[in-house]
């Protein structure tokens, strides 16, 4: 492809007017031809702003009205299924905000969709594009070729959020009308009861990051052997479980709190030390993840940095790049998917009382 990537951008609030537009809006390879969000005031305040010749209010409109390479949707997951589902019937590529659907059966079907009309639906877990994490992975990958902390004893999940903005304030355009998106319908796996549904949209929402995270680090986990919300209806953030990976079992600590910092880390122990990333707040710009290494042979802390850069930004010039030259995300719908499984499997646990091995089928 030798012209500008040309992006159709749906989905005009705070994450995408502040956060995925802008990143987008930077690059010179690549031109923003349409914006759309259901509150068509606010769509045309955002093209005006940002001198973009086209606004919808319909992103069924807009795929018909518009040529695009690919569709960039920064919007709820439980309205992803239909907009990747009618982006790939017109030929588009598509980039959604994580979680990429509500079940992993939907989730299946928008890949499925995608592969049939030759186009890719990638999902944004910019973690897996945080330059600190990647040196983590980098450095992990190395220790267990080699041998020098041993072998692999017991990897560590904690995940209690906190401050994610830290202070992030970037000027966006606002309108009276309130964003209906909130109003659809939500989606739930076939299995689930009504009454869970909320609660399930708050947790997958959120810790889909940390099973996306693990599985990038260490791999995917092939068994959950104990998985234990206290309420999930009420508090459907704080679980606890333990899953086996092909080595190690790993803790997995899913919580809360109210912090001016985030409190994120990944931690995997070795016979003779450990490698542990800890995650920035989200919006904290050109901030990477911190690694840490132990060694206990001779003892030693040491602290390698990763590249100064935004999680976010990479992950939208990987979109561009992955349009450009026709290749496979990084972080593709083929891939992600499992999250949510993962997730199901998860709440399939706990509500069973007992173990479940992981097929990923």
């Amino acid at each position: 492809m030798s012209h500008k990537v040309k992006i159709a951008f749906l989905g005009c609030g705070m994450m995408g007017q502040s956060v995925h537009l802008r990143n987008f809006l930077k690059m010179a390879d690549c031109e923003i031809v349409a914006v759309c969000d259901q509150r068509r005031e606010l769509a045309q305040k955002v093209a005006a702003k940002h001198g973009i010749a086209a606004a919808f209010a319909s992103h069924q409109e807009m795929l018909q009205a518009v040529e695009c390479d690919a569709v960039v949707a920064i919007n709820y997951p439980h309205i992803h299924y239909q907009q990747v589902m009618d982006c790939a019937r017109a030929g588009k590529h598509s980039y959604v905000e994580k979680p990429m659907a509500m079940s992993s059966a939907d989730a299946k079907a928008m890949v499925d969709a995608t592969r049939a009309n030759g186009v890719f639906c990638m999902v944004a877990h910019m973690k897996r594009y945080d330059t600190g994490m990647r040196l983590a992975k980098h450095i992990i990958d190395e220790v267990k070729a080699s041998g020098e902390l041993g072998k692999p004893t017991h990897a560590r999940v904690h995940y209690f959020c906190g401050d994610w903005i830290a202070g992030y304030n970037e000027p966006r355009v606002t309108v009276a009308e309130a964003n209906p998106s909130g109003g659809y319908p939500l989606r739930r796996p076939e299995f689930m009861p009504p009454e869970h549904t909320q609660p399930w949209w708050e947790f997958l929402q959120q810790f889909c990051h940390a099973t996306n995270a693990l599985r990038f680090l260490w791999g995917d986990p092939t068994e959950i052997r104990y998985a234990r919300w206290e309420d999930f209806v009420r508090q459907p953030g704080r679980c606890l479980a333990v899953l086996h990976l092909s080595d190690v079992s790993c803790t997995f600590e899913a919580g809360g709190m109210r912090a001016h910092f985030w409190d994120e880390e990944y931690k995997l122990y070795f016979e003779k030390g450990w490698v542990e990333v800890k995650c920035p707040p989200p919006l904290l710009q050109q901030t990477p993840a911190q690694v840490e290494v132990y060694r206990a042979d001779k003892p030693a802390f040491e602290r390698p940095v990763a590249a100064w850069g935004w999680a976010f930004e990479n992950e939208a010039r990987h979109f561009v790049e992955c349009v450009r030259d026709g290749k496979e995300p990084l972080t593709s719908g083929a891939d992600t998917w499992k999250d949510i499984y993962l997730c199901e499997q998860l709440y399939l646990s706990h509500q069973e009382g007992k173990g479940r091995e992981l097929t990923y089928e």
